[in-house]
């Protein structure tokens, strides 16, 4: 550590209060005789450690020392994920609550231990919303400054200044669970399906329309650790393969949602026409914080506002619409729609 500290005892004697007592030129004491007092300490029982010059120097630099943040921290060695610690002096043992400044050579890329004055290496943890756990890639940075304390019932050193915070999400295209790893707060986003285009019926002149998208809902919902929460996935509105002389309307969209929490609801299925289809309602979105209406799909040959050519799907962006779409209606006579797809769910949330 670049300091080493005096360690300070007492000087111990048998009688500490004991004198004798003699009168200059010898001869029994009288009243009004001058005596000198010699201490008479008995046996010394400790030596003690003298409050001399250089030790009063030691503590004046150490003080320093401390002041300009020198030694402050020792620099490791090893590889990464497997470092070293070399302090001075060394220390002897692990305990409960030794706290090291450690400055890593190298990022670690997956799991990680410090060896500390060859006592063993010992696993390095963080602290997360989800409890004490391992050290994922990137969480040591390179020439990085850590406070890291040791744990015995974990055995092993908690990292106490890890700050780097990371976005984390988990994204469900299919029906599902999820469970929160922390209590904390979550921003949900739930799309339903699509809907499917219309088909064009065999009658000269009719057109399909395009099948409306997915409401959307976003909410901020808060959740203790290992809770669950179903998922479900609203399927897009399946493509529409029948037709007559009038066209024959697209398929809706599934209802997504999470929980009870919040619910996005599918799109309406195109409408066919003649001269040209009207396209299908958007679906709505319930119980969020922000409720957003899907977009309408197009008619003739464009699908869901976006001037798809026909049977092309692409997706909306959130904001303003939706982020699923809906089939383009057919075009030509006796044509098919095409499908919508399917809802998704994107849970949202930050972790250190």
């Amino acid at each position: 550590m670049g300091y080493i500290p005096t360690t300070w005892q007492d000087r111990n004697v048998a009688t500490p209060r004991d004198f004798v007592a003699t009168k200059g030129g010898g001869g029994a004491i009288s009243s009004g005789d001058t005596l000198t007092m010699t201490p008479n300490p008995g046996t010394i029982t400790a030596t003690g450690v003298a409050p001399n010059k250089s030790r009063m120097d030691n503590i004046d630099e150490g003080v320093e020392s401390l002041y300009n943040g020198d030694g402050l921290y020792v620099v490791t060695t090893g590889s990464a994920n497997t470092y070293v610690a070399d302090f001075t002096p060394d220390y002897t043992t692990y305990t409960t609550g030794l706290t090291l400044r450690v400055k890593f050579n190298l990022e670690n890329t997956t799991t990680s231990t410090i060896n500390v004055d060859t006592l063993g290496a010992k696993t390095i943890k963080k602290v997360t919303g989800a409890g004490i756990e391992v050290l994922e890639a990137g969480d040591i940075v390179a020439d990085g400054v850590y406070i890291i304390v040791y744990d015995g019932v974990e055995d092993a050193f908690i990292v106490s200044n890890q700050f780097k915070v990371k976005p984390m999400n988990q994204v469900f295209t299919a029906n599902g669970t999820f469970t929160a790893p922390f209590t904390g707060n979550y921003k949900v986003t739930v799309c339903g399906g699509g809907a499917s285009g219309s088909s064009t019926g065999t009658a000269s002149n009719t057109r399909g329309g395009g099948g409306g998208t997915g409401g959307t809902c976003i909410e901020i919902v808060t959740l203790s650790k290992s809770d669950a929460v179903t998922v479900t996935i609203g399927s897009g509105g399946a493509q529409q393969t029948t037709t007559d002389s009038d066209g024959v309307n697209g398929n809706n969209g599934g209802a997504s949602s999470f929980g009870a929490y919040c619910t996005a609801n599918g799109g309406s299925g195109g409408v066919s026409g003649s001269s040209f289809g009207i396209g299908g309602a958007g679906g709505t979105g319930t119980g969020g914080d922000v409720n957003i209406t899907g977009a309408k799909g197009n008619f003739t040959f464009e699908s869901n506002g976006l001037n798809c050519n026909n049977n092309v799907k692409q997706p909306h962006i959130l904001f303003g619409e939706s982020y699923g779409y809906g089939g383009g209606g057919g075009t030509g006579t006796g044509d098919f729609g095409d499908a919508g797809a399917d809802g998704i769910v994107i849970v949202d949330w930050m972790e250190g």
